[in-house]
């Protein structure tokens, strides 16, 4: 029985093929209305997002129906897994398919079989298409149709049928900051950094160079370590390769570390002392300058995927309205509790709370609104800046974010290419409904990768009376985008 135990914790995937537990899990789906509702909901989106990858491919002949079905929630980024899960090629996929078919009952269909497959991925016009938000619809590491992916979707469904999460952390961290300058704290912001140095042309050690020649006094990740944030995965592509000082570094939580149920980054990121001043919590405060100066000023980081209930942790939540699971509303009455006017707030998170384009709130209609729960709770918006979307852009106030300063750095390592949506919302027709002032769009030269554009990050300086400058850099150190604005400030009040 030892021996057994042990080798599952060395082998976690084995887990997923033992017949007693895939028994066990049949019947407590069985036995609860809200998982089959759950497994219903992920079935229809998995059926909607392969709709939608072949649609932005160009492959819309290969498809019955070509619309996605209302209510459905078309991510590109699983829009592979029917197909791995009907035509399994790996001991992995197969593992995957029998632990999804022992939840759902059957595999969703798929519009592919392996010729058609094969002849779509061999076709240059197909691998190599960038959607709108510039994801690449490739097979290669982290590109869209990633078969490694399939595996990944295994550990999030084992996860969240058996409900196996780790503990919330109820006791956040209060921390003043010290700058090193003077006058003047430097934070450097970077999104979804944690894929290990990946190739062809991996980024990740690029990036953090680079922040590491800026000397920022702080750094903090705004989360997603690849594919299922495991323990193994969090020590190799994340703390490995992390630039940051201990106690001056900091993590967020993501949809991708959900997967692991969050054992990976509670349990070996969080407790990594290079973390620790997180006190082994998701959400915390910054916070620097005094009342003197109009401060203090307070960079409140949230944990957006814990409380989720979107499928595969998609779209972002702080709680979990209705739940008496530790910790549901604890987020929520740490807004409340701080009692900091929003306008002195810098806000992080990992998911985003519009739409990549700017056009729209995020709302998968299940509950899950961040936008609503974070303004609820602090009566105005702050300036925002989240992850999650894989691209660098800075919204204007015409966005749905309105005059929220609303800023996405989730371009730190995960290979991407030229946005043809955010060009669209940067120069649209008519002018007045310019939702993007700048992304992301510096081609990556090097000849041996899919069209790309160069990775990035920003930093952010913020002086003790309270004005903040924001620096965009790309992967070779050069500057992208600049901006000042002034905390302090009602939302909109002034440029930037």
């Amino acid at each position: 029985m030892g021996n057994a135990e042990e080798d599952k914790k060395q082998n976690p995937r084995k887990r997923i093929t033992d017949p007693l537990q895939l028994a066990a899990l049949r019947r407590r789906v069985k036995g609860s209305p809200r998982l089959q509702a759950l497994a219903a909901r992920i079935q229809d989106g998995l059926v909607a997002s392969e709709r939608h990858v072949l649609r932005v491919s160009g492959s819309k002949g290969i498809m019955g129906a070509e619309e996605v079905l209302p209510g459905m929630f078309p991510h590109a980024e699983f829009g592979h897994i029917p197909f791995w899960l009907n035509y399994p090629s790996s001991d992995d996929m197969r593992a995957t398919a029998q632990l999804w078919q022992t939840i759902a009952g059957q595999l969703p269909p798929t519009n592919l079989d392996p010729v058609t497959h094969a002849t779509m991925l061999a076709a240059p016009e197909v691998v190599l298409s960038v959607g709108p938000d510039g994801s690449i619809y490739g097979d290669g590491t982290y590109e869209l149709l990633d078969p490694e992916g399939v595996p990944m979707f295994g550990e999030y469904i084992w996860h969240y049928f058996w409900e196996e999460f780790a503990e919330f952390g109820t006791d956040p961290a209060m921390i003043d900051l010290q700058d090193s300058s003077g006058g003047d704290v430097s934070i450097a912001l970077v999104g979804d950094w944690g894929t290990g140095n990946y190739s062809p042309a991996g980024p990740a050690q690029d990036v953090m160079t680079q922040i590491q020649k800026l000397s920022p006094d702080y750094i903090i990740h705004l989360g997603d370590v690849y594919y299922s944030g495991s323990a193994d995965e969090e020590n190799a592509n994340l703390l490995q390769g992390w630039g940051g000082q201990t106690g001056k570094s900091f993590t967020l939580n993501s949809n991708h570390e959900m997967y692991d149920g969050g054992l990976g980054y509670f349990g070996t990121t969080l407790a990594n002392p290079m973390f620790g001043a997180q006190k082994g919590t998701s959400y915390f405060a910054l916070r620097y300058g005094d009342t003197a100066h109009g401060g203090p000023w307070t960079i409140i980081a949230l944990d957006s995927a814990y409380w989720s209930t979107s499928p595969l942790v998609m779209a972002g939540s702080i709680c979990e309205p209705g739940s008496t699971r530790p910790g549901a509303s604890a987020q929520l009455n740490f807004l409340s509790q701080l009692g900091t006017p929003p306008e002195k707030i810098i806000l992080v998170t990992h998911h985003n709370p519009i739409s990549y384009d700017g056009s729209a709130i995020v709302d998968d209609g299940q509950g899950n609104n961040l936008w609503k729960q974070v303004i609820s709770a602090l009566g105005a918006p702050p300036a925002w800046y989240w992850g999650h979307v894989h691209n660098g852009i800075v919204y204007t106030q015409a966005s749905a974010a309105g005059s929220v300063r609303g800023r996405c750095v989730g371009h730190g390592a995960i290979p991407f290419g030229p946005a043809s949506g955010l060009a669209a919302a940067q120069n649209p027709v008519p002018p007045q409904l310019k939702y993007v002032e700048w992304y992301a769009n510096t081609p990556n030269p090097d000849p041996n990768t899919v069209p790309r554009v160069y990775n990035g990050f920003a930093i952010l300086t913020l002086s003790e009376t309270g004005s903040v400058t924001e620096v965009f850099y790309d992967q070779t150190g050069k500057v992208t985008f600049k901006s000042q604005y002034q905390l302090g400030k009602p939302a909109g009040s002034n440029s930037g």
